[in-house]
């Protein structure tokens, strides 16, 4: 996605990051975190994700998890609700001029893949720590095996390759019509 970000917006490196997608992706995070949970407990859950584990706030590990788990998905929802902006806003401009359509069009594409990187490389490996220290603390074994860890670690990447593919698919197909609407 980045790679068609890139060459959409003439080969101008500020187009791989793509503001609205981030601001609105953010906005979905904050607003269901603190609709949630309100504003005091996701600040805990930050300052607990950088201690080291202790008994001390061995009590806020499962409203931890469960706060990544609405961050989480509130990063996957925002990344739909912005590419699909994105996309009916590209749809909105066709027939104008190309350099209006392809930054809007890069857009819809980039978000969903950023909220998918952000919720599979930030909120669900914290969400596993979480867990992982409460089972510890519930049955005092030994940390979570490395093959159980490796095993998440390569699900939750096949699913960002798959959804990067279809991605891929679908802006392939909406750019191919682009085409044969401005012949």
């Amino acid at each position: 996605m980045a790679v068609f970000g890139y060459t959409l917006g003439g080969g101008d490196l500020s187009r791989l990051v793509y503001g609205p997608a981030i601001l609105a992706i953010f906005s979905f995070i904050a607003g269901s975190l603190v609709l949630g949970f309100g504003v005091v407990k996701p600040m805990q859950m930050i300052s607990d994700a950088f201690r080291a584990p202790s008994d001390g706030y061995a009590g806020n590990l499962v409203t931890n998890a469960l706060i990544c788990e609405c961050a989480s998905r509130a990063a996957l929802f925002g990344a739909a609700v912005s590419g699909l902006a994105g996309f009916v806003n590209a749809y909105l401009k066709l027939g104008g001029d190309i350099s209006l359509i392809a930054p809007t069009l890069m857009g819809g594409a980039v978000a969903p893949v950023l909220g998918a990187l952000i919720s599979a490389f930030v909120f669900r490996p914290l969400k596993q720590r979480f867990l992982t220290l409460q089972k510890q603390r519930i049955l005092r074994r030994d940390p979570m095996p490395a093959k159980a860890v490796i095993t998440d670690f390569l699900l939750v990447t096949a699913a960002v390759v798959i959804s990067i593919v279809v991605l891929v698919a679908y802006l392939l197909k909406t750019v191919t019509y682009l085409e044969r609407v401005l012949r």
